[in-house]
C-alpha cells in the first residue's frame, strides 16, 4: 500500500473562517490550526523535530501536493492516513463548521478509502475497500449528515 493518501475537503461553513488557516502560498496548514513555535523547535534535532509535529498533529509533515478551489474544498495528500488530529481540533475550534474529508488510495488496481466527518471535535467514518479492476468511487463520495 502507499504511503500517502489523497484527502479530499468539504467543509460545509464559512470561506472567511478557514481562510486564516491557509499559509501565503495559499496552502492547508497544520501548523496553523495546532502551532509549533521557532522557539519549541531551535534546539531540537530534525528526528525530534519531526517526533514533535507527530506529537502535536499526528503527523510527521504538513499537508503537501495540495489544489484548492476554495478555503472550504481542497485537496492534498497526507502520509498514511488523514490527519485525523488536526481536523478534530479545527471542528473543536469551531463547532459551526462542519468537516468532511473522503480519504482514498488506489495502487495497483486496489482501492482503499473511507469517510470522516468531523463537528465539534467528535469524528465519525467509515472504510470501503474494492480489491477489484472496477472502482466504484460514487461508492466512497456518497454520505449522509
Amino acid at each position: 500500500m502507499s504511503n500517502y493518501i489523497t484527502n479530499v475537503v468539504n467543509i460545509l461553513g464559512s470561506n472567511d473562517i478557514m481562510r486564516k488557516y491557509f499559509n501565503v502560498d495559499n496552502h492547508f496548514d497544520y501548523n496553523l490550526v495546532i502551532p509549533i513555535s521557532f522557539q519549541e523547535t531551535q534546539k531540537l534535532t530534525q528526528w525530534q523535530e519531526t517526533n514533535l509535529r507527530f506529537k502535536k498533529w499526528g503527523k510527521t509533515m504538513n499537508a503537501f501536493n495540495q489544489k484548492v478551489y476554495s478555503h472550504t474544498n481542497f485537496t492534498f495528500q497526507s502520509v498514511w492516513s488523514p490527519p485525523i488530529t488536526v481536523f478534530k481540533y479545527l471542528s473543536l475550534l469551531h463547532p459551526e463548521l462542519t468537516i468532511i474529508i473522503n480519504y482514498f488510495v488506489v495502487e495497483d488496481n486496489d482501492f482503499t478509502g473511507g469517510i470522516l466527518i468531523f463537528k465539534n471535535g467528535q469524528v465519525n467514518g467509515k472504510t470501503c475497500h474494492e480489491p477489484d479492476k472496477t472502482l466504484n468511487l460514487d461508492k466512497l463520495f456518497r454520505h449522509k449528515l
